[in-house]
């Protein structure tokens, strides 16, 4: 979470008081990602086809929980 750092600066009281609402207002919005997508198809022949495929989620409020995911897939029809 973001401003933890900043949170636990402050005086005991001040925490207590101010982390409800900091952890309240970050945790609706943890379900919005930003996400970007890339991909390449090459067709081997007219029934098989070899595919790759990067996408990086991004959370701005929680840089652990980004990631990087890489798909390789081989395509066949019969």
């Amino acid at each position: 979470m973001k401003f933890i750092d900043q949170l636990n600066a402050q005086p005991v009281a001040i925490q207590e008081a101010i982390a409800p609402a900091v952890i309240g207002l970050q945790a609706s919005a943890f379900a919005e990602w930003e996400i970007i997508t890339a991909g390449l198809r090459y067709d081997i022949s007219s029934r098989a086809a070899f595919k790759a495929e990067w996408s990086k989620f991004t959370n701005e409020l929680d840089a652990e929980t980004d990631a990087n995911i890489y798909r390789l897939a081989i395509h066949y029809i019969f």
